[in-house]
């Protein structure tokens, strides 16, 4: 794995990251890199103990959503190059391969990633997306490289948590107040949020209201986190010279 060409690329570039973020305060690191990798290695025990209290952890486990982030700035610029077909599909599927890499494929990661594959290949070939399918092709896909994936609970959520945004959303939109962004938005959190609430409950012991209500600005947060990150990459890139 040490001379794998993928993971010492994303292993440099994450370095990189890191280290332009040096200028925080050691608790501010903390938090970005875990938003931004999943590494909760710098944040304080306490701070764990809050944050699983209220319900709010699933922002430090990289997921659909990171990948989402990062694919989407992917796609903006294929878009922004005008580029054929498979080659817009390249230039997005590239920076979520190297994030995931940078994520080291845990299996929130590893579904998203095969799952946005799926999507890519789709609008090359003209086909339509079809949800359930993707998810399905995710699930044989991670289990076949990892059959122990299966009984990883960071599996078992984030397969639970994108089923219950299919299923639950739709239902919730209809149910509740308001309207545009801010109800969908909420929908999709609080759909995953009931999805994985048995696992939850089962594995760390903790149901809380909390989370589900601050859920969604969380979300807003962890984007410009992630976004802003690889922002800090390329800016790396243009004034302060290589590291590798």
């Amino acid at each position: 794995a040490s001379g794998n060409p993928l993971r010492l690329a994303a292993a440099a570039l994450k370095t990189r990251v890191i280290r332009a973020l040096d200028n925080m305060t050691p608790e501010q690191k903390g938090f970005a890199v875990g938003i931004l990798f999943g590494d909760k290695s710098g944040i304080s025990g306490s701070d764990k103990t809050i944050l699983s209290q209220t319900g709010i952890m699933h922002v430090f486990a990289v997921s659909g959503l990171h990948v989402g982030f990062v694919l989407a700035l992917g796609m903006g610029l294929a878009k922004l190059l005008r580029l054929k077909k498979w080659l817009f599909a390249m230039v997005a599927f590239i920076p979520i391969l190297l994030y995931a890499a940078m994520a080291d494929f845990t299996p929130s990661v590893t579904r998203a990633l095969v799952m946005a594959t799926v999507g890519l290949l789709a609008y090359v070939l003209g086909r339509e997306r079809e949800k359930w399918t993707s998810l399905a092709v995710a699930a044989g896909v991670c289990l076949l490289w990892r059959p122990y994936f299966l009984f990883d609970v960071g599996f078992q959520l984030s397969f639970l948590a994108v089923a219950g945004v299919f299923y639950l959303s739709p239902c919730l939109e209809k149910v509740l107040p308001g309207k545009g962004a801010l109800r969908n938005s909420f929908a999709l959190t609080l759909a995953a949020q009931l999805a994985i609430m048995p696992i939850v409950a089962w594995n760390f012991h903790v149901v809380t209201l909390l989370g589900m209500l601050i859920s969604p600005l969380l979300i807003f947060v962890a984007g410009v986190v992630v976004v802003g990150g690889l922002a800090t990459l390329l800016l790396s890139y243009s004034f302060i010279g290589p590291y590798f």
